[in-house]
């Protein structure tokens, strides 16, 4: 499936992220629609560049963002294969962790590009190393040396 959608950027979001922003860039919009016109468009409130490239089968989530002070978000990756069982394990264990953190859904598809979700407000989590290790085989590694850094306190 596809569509384009025209989206109308005002100046004040627009000036925090337009060094960020090229052809064929990935961004993640939070904003609302416009259908007063034939074709509806969205309004951006909030614009975040992502840059999905793989490396060793990861996804990279670049951090700039027009929002401020937001966590960074977990991004946990499922396969085409994934069973109903394992999101259902993936709820519980999330439902058991809150915390700030919000958790992003990518969903890998046989035919087109992943599907990307947030998984809501009621699913923000606390990443701890139990929920680290709970969430090992769907949880993508933005940036592995903030983890390092993380896992050892004693690292300026």
């Amino acid at each position: 499936m596809s569509a384009v959608l025209e989206v109308v950027i005002w100046n004040d979001v627009y000036v925090k992220i337009a060094d960020a922003l090229s052809p064929g860039q990935v961004i993640e919009l939070q904003g609302t629609i416009d259908t007063r016109d034939d074709a509806p468009r969205a309004i951006a409130q909030k614009i975040k560049v992502l840059n999905l490239q793989k490396q060793n089968g990861m996804a990279v989530e670049n951090e700039r963002s027009t929002t401020t002070g937001e966590e960074a978000a977990i991004w946990l990756r499922f396969s085409p294969a994934t069973t109903a069982e394992e999101l259902r394990e993936v709820h519980e264990v999330l439902a058991r962790s809150p915390g700030p953190q919000p958790v992003r859904l990518l969903f890998d598809r046989t035919n087109g590009p992943a599907l990307h979700m947030d998984a809501g407000a009621d699913l923000r989590v606390e990443l701890t190393r139990e929920l680290e290790e709970k969430l090992a085989r769907w949880l993508v590694t933005s940036k592995p040396e903030r983890r390092q850094t993380t896992a050892d306190p004693t690292i300026n």
